[in-house]
């Protein structure tokens, strides 16, 4: 008995979203730091909407791990560090290098730490 899977005959459907426009993907990081009781500066606002221009930075994805990451770091108290680190941050895979480096740095152990590295 042989078995023999094509991968060429039936493709995995894809979901493919368009950017969001930089009015909606700035509301909606300053709605997730809202709802955690964060208010962010005047100039915290512009430096997001600056950031919030291309189509990477307008990515659902990318706008919905932004939100998370502020709202976790001013829950923490280092909203002014993750922020301007996260800024640095052009495209999806960067910020979860980000996300992923801060959730190493937090772990208590060395064990937990390379748990994560891996």
């Amino acid at each position: 008995m042989s078995f023999f899977f094509s991968l060429n005959k039936r493709l995995w459907p894809t979901l493919h979203l368009d950017p969001l426009n930089p009015k909606d993907a700035k509301s909606i990081i300053i709605a997730e730091c809202h709802s955690v009781d964060i208010k962010l500066s005047k100039e915290q606002e512009k430096k997001l909407e600056r950031h919030c221009r291309s189509a990477t930075t307008c990515n659902a994805l990318y706008v919905t791990l932004f939100g998370k990451m502020i709202a976790r770091a001013g829950r923490a108290g280092n909203l002014d560090k993750i922020l301007h680190q996260c800024f640095q941050c052009q495209d999806t895979v960067s910020l979860y290098r980000l996300v992923l480096r801060s959730i190493q740095e937090s772990m208590a152990n060395d064990i937990d730490k390379e748990l994560v590295k891996q």
